[in-house]
């Protein structure tokens, strides 16, 4: 370019890494095009998942968004209508994925924004979030098993097999 200090001669092995102004989101696992995409200006979640075109294994209900965390940004639960609607509601008359959606809620990870990918693709706007540079898009595959808790020597995740009573699964 003309830039004597740009003029370094390169040696066999060694790596270049040109940074660019272009800014990017991540889309991970289950997917047909995983990888980076470009952040055009105004561009949502939805737009993306259909871009990327989910795959028959994905698991939906864990997919999540991670975004680098700002702390002047984080909103606080008394903000989220949608998780005081589900607190009101006797635990015994919520749904399974009700208390899925609570539980990421309210034990999110830090930088993993509570978005409800089954209601945003099941036409709920509210869900589309508008992306940011840097946001990662997991997808992960969905893997059928029975959570076993409680009174049990170690609680555990095991793999489904339609053809198991309970009593095969708490041994």
């Amino acid at each position: 370019n003309g830039d004597a200090k740009a003029n370094i001669a390169v040696q066999a092995n060694d790596k270049l890494y040109v940074e660019g102004k272009t800014k990017w989101v991540f889309v991970q696992g289950e997917v047909q095009f995983p990888g980076p995409f470009p952040l055009k200006s105004g561009l949502r979640l939805k737009e993306l998942l259909q871009q990327t075109k989910l795959l028959p294994d994905a698991s939906i209900a864990q997919a999540s968004v991670i975004r680098k965390v700002n702390f002047e940004e984080q909103v606080s639960a008394e903000d989220d209508p949608t998780l005081n609607r589900l607190l009101d509601i006797e635990r015994e008359q919520r749904t399974d994925s009700e208390e899925a959606l609570i539980t990421l809620k309210t034990q999110q990870l830090s930088g993993r924004l509570p978005v409800d990918f089954a209601a945003l693709l099941a036409g709920n706007e509210q869900n589309n979030i508008l992306l940011r540079d840097g946001d990662v898009i997991r997808v992960p595959r969905f893997v059928p098993s029975v959570r076993v808790t409680g009174a049990v020597i170690a609680p555990a995740n095991i793999p489904y097999d339609s053809t198991r009573i309970v009593g095969e699964y708490i041994i």
